[in-house]
């Protein structure tokens, strides 16, 4: 079997389905967090572990902390129970919280059920996360801190997210450091609402979601630095798996994210162990591990985009290079090798866009023709402002000047991009709003793409047999 991981991935994806569709489990038990709660706020006292890096965020103009609590305890009637099911907390309490804080405290309680939750379907979002319930602490409830048990590693990934967040918000002025915040750790949360539209329109929402590019692109920032001090290959293929998997926990381990490192850490120890990584394998690999620890993660949007989109590339490129004869292009010249670097780039844009047509117009009702163009701008854009960030951030506590230096290039090319993407908006027809399909007609789309690629894929075939 060549390709054991991704047929296992296949098999999960069939599966998990039938399985949520004939079997009705029952999750809610005794002691679940949920059979404490309902619509309606309800006071509670918990006691439990905080799970995540706490952030803040403005929330009804007061500066609030947003934290995941692992209940171990809940009080209802006076009476304490065991407890569990995680809960999603906003407290407005001046004390500072960190990961792995055992705490006890009072909240008003509710499931995640508002007429503006449910129309984001945020409600079964949290609940692919893990959440059950959401919390309120007011300023004056109680609220203490009884230990602390945490691990190591991600006390010190979460440290470093707080550090580098730090520096950026210190170096980088508003609006741009709000990208960079999204891109670099992750955190879009202080991104406009008005911006999230630009993104969406212009379907370039994946340069703030740390995916498969954000990981390539940090991947060969390392090598490439780590080559400076002639380390020899096998330990630089080391350290580089080594900081991908500790950025992976730094930044959340999101799904795109644990894809991404996966595929990472498998392509980099194939060329460790000298061996030909397969690309669909390494794809499959990351669906297994993320779908065995979390089922629900199917019917995630960001899986579902996250993967699609890979997919698309690895099947559907190949194909449009062979229709467009992109593979003809010399590239004995620099010029050369620059328009076929773009050519592959205009290639791969399209193929995500053929590949995720349908779900973008399901999830975003959005159709829009210039993606593939903004693309070819945006990528090359993206890996600028990265590549510049990172020494911008390194020099600013040891050389200041050459720190600001970073800092101001990276701006100009974060504007830069902005600008572009506010320009390209105003190109007539650059989206169209669409109403969702039905699934047995995204079905049917995605088998017709496939009968045209594999009829194309089989021409090329016989003509080269026959030459």
């Amino acid at each position: 079997m060549k390709r054991p991981f991704f047929i296992l991935a296949i098999f999960l994806s069939i599966l998990i389905p039938i399985f949520r569709f004939f079997v009705k489990e029952d999750r809610f038990i005794t002691g679940h967090i949920s059979n404490f709660v309902s619509n309606a706020p309800r006071q509670l006292a918990i006691k439990g572990r905080i799970i995540d890096r706490p952030f803040y965020q403005y929330a009804y103009f007061k500066k609030a902390q947003i934290f995941t609590v692992s209940p171990t305890l809940a009080k209802a009637s006076k009476v304490w129970f065991p407890a569990y099911g995680n809960i999603r907390v906003t407290s407005y309490s001046d004390k500072e919280l960190k990961y792995g804080d055992e705490i006890l405290f009072e909240a008003k309680v509710k499931t995640p059920s508002s007429e503006k939750e449910d129309s984001f379907g945020y409600r079964r979002y949290l609940e692919r996360t893990g959440i059950f319930a959401i919390a309120t602490i007011s300023e004056r409830a109680p609220l203490i801190i009884t230990g602390r048990k945490a691990s190591l590693f991600k006390s010190f990934a979460y440290d470093s997210k707080n550090l580098l967040k730090r520096n950026i918000e210190n170096l980088f002025k508003a609006p741009e450091r709000y990208l960079l915040l999204a891109v670099l750790l992750g955190e879009r949360q202080d991104i406009s609402q008005e911006w999230r539209d630009i993104f969406i329109k212009t379907q370039t929402m994946h340069l703030l979601a740390i995916s498969g590019l954000h990981i390539g692109i940090i991947a060969s920032i390392i090598l490439f630095s780590i080559g400076l001090f002639g380390i020899p290959q096998n330990f630089k293929y080391a350290i580089t798996i080594f900081l991908l998997i500790f950025y992976a926990f730094m930044v959340g381990a999101m799904p795109s994210v644990v894809r991404a490192t996966v595929m990472g850490v498998v392509i980099l120890s194939s060329y460790f162990l000298k061996r030909e990584a397969d690309i669909y394998n390494s794809l499959g690999l990351a669906a297994t591990v993320i779908l065995l620890f979390n089922p629900d993660q199917l019917f995630d949007y960001g899986f579902i985009l996250s993967f699609v989109s890979v997919l698309s590339i690895i099947y559907l490129t190949p194909g449009i290079n062979r229709a467009f004869r992109i593979y003809r292009i010399k590239r004995d010249t620099h010029v050369g090798k620059s328009i076929y670097y773009f050519s592959n780039l205009a290639s791969a844009s399209f193929a995500v866009w053929l590949g995720l047509f349908p779900i973008t117009i399901n999830f975003f009702n959005l159709i829009s023709p210039i993606s593939v163009l903004i693309n070819i701008l945006a990528i090359p854009l993206l890996f600028i402002i990265i590549a510049f960030s990172i020494p911008a951030l390194i020099f600013h506590a040891a050389i200041p000047f050459l720190g600001i230096i970073f800092a101001e290039a990276t701006e100009f090319f974060i504007a830069t991009l902005l600008l572009s993407l506010r320009l390209f908006l105003k190109i007539p027809l650059a989206y169209l709003e669409a109403k969702s399909i039905s699934l047995y007609k995204v079905i049917l789309y995605y088998i017709i793409l496939i009968i045209i690629f594999e009829f194309n894929r089989f021409k090329y075939y016989l003509l080269n047999r026959i030459s």
